[in-house]
């Protein structure tokens, strides 16, 4: 897995409106925009949301 990547999928991904993005992958994620951070799992201060599949083959299930 390429992180931060800039060739990621983004721009040709149908985008969410109100969804954020995985900050690893660029994938619409099934967390809201307007969520507060202290209740999203998956969150990772200084870099963003990860999508549930980066979060998992970063730390595990």
């Amino acid at each position: 897995m390429k992180f931060f990547n800039k060739t990621t999928k983004i721009d040709v991904m149908p985008t969410e409106a109100g969804f954020e993005r995985c900050a690893a992958c660029g994938r619409v994620t099934d967390v809201q925009a307007d969520m507060p951070i202290e209740l999203r799992c998956g969150y990772i201060e200084g870099a963003g949301q990860l999508c549930q599949a980066c979060h998992a083959e970063l730390y595990g299930k």
